[in-house]
């Protein structure tokens, strides 16, 4: 499990462990959690241990390590009149036994006002902050230099009421994107997006919409000269149709269909890489029984890569994952995905043992929860991952074994 997979499945307990106190969306609240998690990993950096060349650029470095992280977190909400009010807050501390240049501090913070104007306009304004290790998969450099990635947020989406069925949904956002290391701020970028949507809602609550949006994309510490191939500006421009379905009880399928266009705005010539396609996204949700639940995806989308050796990537996705409750507080979770991922390379950073122009993943993750009381969750789990490569020493497998524990008060 690399480092971003560990910081998103804190999160993820800790919001199962907060949903177990069974405070609802609409109640005054104030939660606290704690939670320590110990992690092992046999490939660390997710490289090929078997040439001698990656053992060499390791210098020293343990690829094989165990991580131990305390965490804590408070969720607080808050309903004034028709206005919801709802923050969290999250701070870890992750410590390496055997590569200690890597000890980090990371952080979470999200707030959300839910506001209210009228019958007619309504909507939310978010401002989401994260810093953490940047991934090491798909970027060794990054490893290498133990950076730092810190992420902000700001978005407001407005939804006006155009008739009893249908509205307007208007979102606006920046998301901004800092490395700590000032060899890769090359990468730093801001990237603006907006989106307009027409969304029908039907007596049964299923939803059809139309949506078209657009990112502008910008490398703020790049300068474009006349002759690059790898341009500091790109605008990524979608139109599409999107749906959710309730076919019945125990079936809810969802999709999203568009196309995507994607243009660097100095470059005048055509990449080697053409991105610009047809997108989709499919989840289909099955709930055989109230204790089983079963989610199957498949996504072909074009998106910026945090991957520092390339720009944006086209992922396409295949996966399923399921829930088990084996017993009353214990439940069983399988999770299996196959992607491919196609990436433009940045020749500023790319080297032989850096991204790839196209990559192959697969990846197995089964878990165990058990929830001992409202207060109280224990989870232990294992993952499988694999990468293989059209480039040499790029093709690598990693095997994690991990346990948390989470206390809610």
């Amino acid at each position: 499990m690399d480092v971003l997979n560990r910081l998103l499945t804190k999160v993820i307990l800790s919001l199962t462990a907060i949903a177990s106190t069974g405070i609802t969306a609409q109640e005054n609240s104030f939660t606290v959690y704690t939670q320590a998690s110990v992690t092992y990993e046999d490939n660390l950096f997710k490289i090929d241990d078997s040439l001698e060349l990656t053992n060499t650029v390791l210098e020293g470095r343990r690829l094989s390590d165990s991580i131990t992280s305390i965490d804590t977190g408070a969720e607080f909400g808050y309903t004034l009149s028709k206005q919801r009010f709802t923050l969290n807050a999250f701070i870890g501390k992750d410590q390496y036994s055997q590569n200690s240049q890597y000890d980090n501090d990371n952080e979470i913070f999200n707030a959300t006002w839910n506001w209210y104007a009228t019958k007619i306009i309504s909507g939310a304004l978010q401002f989401q902050q994260d810093e953490r290790l940047a991934n090491f998969t798909d970027n060794f450099q990054a490893a290498v230099l133990a950076s730092q990635i810190k992420n902000k947020k700001y978005q407001l989406t407005t939804d006006i009421k155009l008739h009893s069925r249908l509205n307007a949904k208007v979102t606006v956002s920046k998301h901004e994107t800092r490395y700590s290391n000032e060899n890769l701020a090359s990468n730093d970028k801001d990237n603006r997006y907006v989106q307009l949507a027409i969304v029908y809602k039907s007596y049964a609550q299923n939803t059809l919409s139309i949506n078209a949006s657009r990112q502008q994309v910008d490398y703020l510490n790049r300068l474009f000269q006349i002759g690059d191939t790898i341009d500091n500006e790109y605008l990524l421009s979608t139109i599409g149709l999107s749906s959710s379905y309730q076919y019945s009880g125990t079936t809810h399928l969802s999709f999203r269909l568009a196309w995507e266009k994607l243009e660097p705005k100095n470059i005048s010539t055509q990449s080697i890489w053409d991105f610009s396609n047809i997108g989709y996204n499919f989840s289909y949700n099955w709930t055989p029984s109230p204790k089983l639940r079963v989610k199957f995806l498949l996504t072909n989308e074009v998106s910026p890569s945090e991957n520092v050796n390339a720009n944006f990537q086209r992922s396409k996705k295949a996966g399923v994952t399921s829930n088990w409750q084996v017993l009353t507080k214990t439940y069983l979770t399988l999770e299996l995905t196959k992607e491919n991922r196609e990436l433009e390379l940045n020749p500023q950073t790319n080297n032989i043992i850096g991204a790839t122009s196209e990559n192959a993943y697969e990846n197995a993750n089964i878990g165990l929860v058990y929830e001992a009381n409202s207060n109280l969750d224990l989870k232990l789990a294992y993952q499988f991952s694999s990468r293989r490569s059209d480039r040499a020493a790029n093709d690598f497998d990693s095997n994690t074994t991990y346990a948390t524990l989470v206390v809610t008060f």
